[in-house]
């Protein structure tokens, strides 16, 4: 069922967009870079932790990437983003921290509601959802770190969930200074095991970036 959801939520994507980038107007670009304070979640998270006496803690990673946004109207956008994110989480087990570490390449697709207010100071709120293509994996702890796969840890390759969160946008020359603040609802399980344990991505990013108009 939630392969199912990530096929319709990629060619749903693919609808929307065709049509708005025809049109070639409207268009912002922007990066931005910060950092995700991940974790993990999930209905298996009590019964996992008791299984290897451990907890759950928040792992602080990476989040950089960049986005374009098309206007559909003066109050809503349509903005696809590209980021490079760490995820995974750190384990606290007997005194000491195990970290598993992984990164994605991520692909949000985000609605964007942004009022028009009058002043420098620009507030929106967005939703959307998002695919992630695994970039690596790791696991940490004690000094020393290894690669998940060579100790049959495995990690799946896909990753999908709901982002939502809020921004402002501070003017600046021609284009905005921005912040937003996301949360992303991890909806698949990330191990790759059989049977599946329903443990999925949390994450809490933090970013700042500047965007630009281009074109009409």
């Amino acid at each position: 069922m939630r392969a199912i959801c990530a096929v319709l939520l990629a060619s749903g994507v693919l609808s929307v967009m065709g049509p708005v980038v025809a049109s070639g107007q409207g268009r912002l670009v922007g990066v931005k870079a910060g950092v995700n304070f991940a974790t993990m979640g999930g209905a298996d998270l009590n019964e996992f932790e008791t299984a290897c006496s451990c907890n759950a803690a928040t792992r602080t990673a990476f989040d950089v990437g960049g986005f374009v946004s098309f206007d559909l109207s003066p109050v809503l956008k349509l903005r696809p983003e590209l980021h490079y994110v760490g995820k995974g989480t750190k384990l606290e087990i007997a005194g000491t921290t195990l970290s598993i570490n992984t990164s994605y390449v991520e692909i949000p697709v985000l609605l964007v509601v942004a009022p028009r207010v009058a002043g420098a100071i620009h507030p929106s709120l967005f939703g959307g959802g998002a695919l992630a293509l695994k970039a690596g994996c790791s696991l940490s702890g004690g000094g020393s770190s290894t690669g998940c796969g060579s100790v049959g840890f495995d990690v799946k390759s896909l990753d999908y969930g709901v982002v939502f969160g809020a921004g402002l946008g501070y003017a600046m020359r021609s284009g905005e200074v921005l912040f937003d603040v996301r949360y992303n609802l991890g909806l698949a399980d990330f191990l790759d095991t059989s049977p599946s344990v329903a443990l999925e991505y949390r994450g809490l990013a933090v970013t700042a970036g500047y965007s630009f108009r281009i074109g009409r």
